[in-house]
């Protein structure tokens, strides 16, 4: 899409000579040869301001979206968003050709667009999935958006390469026409409550709503002053930014890492990307999985189980970050310690993921909606460190700069989490007895019982 050639050649420290480059790569130096170079001439300014544009879209719609998904039904506030996007998605390579300026406008309403996507899907799966498993339930909605990435990563260099209307258009016609399939499904068959549902069973239905933590109706409000000044959710603000500081950090400069430090060609740097979001989605699923069994034995209570999965997933990522700064050269090293990191943040979809149900089911999409467009903010931070750290030269030494940056992010985030992290349902989503289900006993489930005595927060050195 970028040609970079002529934007190497317009920059003073494009080149990289830290480490040889391998004779079997040696043609494919960024991206290969000047026919097979994209069509624009951006250079690293305006592709940060393309990066960046989303996420300035994707911020401003979290907290609307949260609130609106108490308001009315999620499905459809999740089908708006995932259909507009895909519209969108259809017309980029359309608009990019016009003109630079008008595809910063496509990106930031794509981001408008993409941001209410994760507050809906909070409010539906909390009105969709039993306490007991909750992490699982959440981890395959959510994990939903890393598969894409597996998939699209190594099919999307191939496209590049061998597409029609020049390759990289390609990746965007068919992505945007597939969203646009689901899109004509979902509104067919989802609904934002098992209420609602018309083909769920009655046995289904029974279960589902007795298995929750919590009972729902349309809400003319959402408890915002306490939802700003709890301490839980601020929790949930400062790990789920540490973690996206260090999961922007690969999802958006790993390429770049790749091609011009360690010299892939992009057919490879698509295939080792796809690698590591494929560890990090089968962890995932294992570690939602055992965090289900965990709590439902009764082994560990709620908020040590999250404070475990954690206190793994974020340290994990530290020790993945720092021992990348030891590799050198040696891409199998280099690229196996980044691995390590991706797949040890699988981990937090036994944790941090699922905490906003955990602490509000009530109000799940308006804390996520808040806690995502904090977090968030590392998309539109982190680019511009990175930036910063690898400004005078993009070498093995200055890239050590960036990893031991986000592996300090990280563990704070994991010693904040275990000295101060909690997972019980706060006071203000407490559901009233007699307002709206007469039974109480629902509204907190045995282990959060059974924890709430033992003082948990004299426990966190001991998780």
């Amino acid at each position: 899409m970028v040609n970079t050639t002529a934007v190497n050649g317009n920059s003073s420290h494009a080149s990289n000579t830290s480490c040889p480059v391998p004779y079997r790569n040696a043609s494919y130096i960024n991206g290969g040869d000047e026919s097979d170079d994209g069509e624009f001439l951006w250079d690293p300014v305006m592709q940060g301001y393309v990066l960046n544009a989303f996420f300035y879209g994707y911020i401003i719609t979290q907290i609307p979206a949260g609130w609106l998904s108490e308001v009315i039904n999620p499905a459809w506030i999740f089908a708006a968003g995932i259909g507009a996007t895909s519209l969108l998605t259809l017309a980029t390579a359309v608009v990019a050709r016009a003109s630079f300026s008008a595809f910063i406008v496509l990106r930031v309403l794509e981001g408008i667009a993409e941001g209410v996507t994760f507050p809906s899907t909070f409010a539906i799966m909390a009105r969709w999935s039993p306490v007991q498993e909750r992490s699982f339930l959440l981890a395959i909605s959510t994990l939903g958006s890393v598969l894409g990435t597996t998939v699209t990563l190594p099919v999307s260099a191939v496209l590049c390469q061998y597409g029609f209307d020049g390759g990289w258009p390609s990746v965007f016609y068919i992505t945007g026409l597939l969203g646009c399939v689901w899109f004509v499904f979902w509104v067919l068959l989802a609904s934002g409550t098992p209420e609602k549902h018309h083909f769920i069973s009655e046995e289904e239905k029974k279960y589902i709503i007795e298995s929750r933590d919590a009972t729902f109706a349309v809400r003319k409000s959402v408890p915002w002053a306490s939802i700003l000044t709890s301490r839980a959710v601020w929790m949930i603000v400062i790990i789920k930014f540490c973690g996206a500081w260090s999961f922007y950090t690969l999802l958006t400069e790993l390429p770049s890492y790749l091609a011009d430090v360690l010299h892939f060609n992009i057919r490879s740097n698509g295939s080792l990307n796809a690698s590591v979001y494929l560890s990090q989605l089968l962890v995932g699923l294992g570690s939602s999985y055992l965090a289900d069994y965990l709590r439902k034995k009764k082994i560990l209570g709620v908020t040590n189980v999250r404070k475990v999965f954690q206190s793994i997933g974020l340290l994990g990522q530290a020790v993945g970050m720092v021992g990348a700064t030891f590799a050198g050269c040696d891409w199998m090293l280099a690229f196996a310690m980044l691995l390590v990191a991706s797949t040890s943040s699988g981990a937090l979809y036994g944790s941090e993921s699922v905490l906003p149900v955990d602490i509000a089911a009530q109000f799940a999409g308006a804390v996520m909606g808040f806690a995502n467009c904090i977090s968030n903010s590392a998309g539109i931070f982190t680019p511009l460190v990175v930036g910063y750290l690898t400004e005078s030269s993009e070498s093995i030494e200055q890239w050590n700069k960036v990893f031991f940056t986000s592996a300090g992010v990280v563990v704070f985030g994991a010693v904040a989490f275990l000295l101060f992290g909690k997972a019980e349902v706060e006071p203000w989503a407490r559901q009233p007895c007699g307002s709206i289900n007469d039974s109480c006993s629902l509204l907190v489930p045995a282990d959060e019982e059974a924890e709430d005595s033992s003082s948990v927060s004299n426990t966190a050195g001991t998780t």
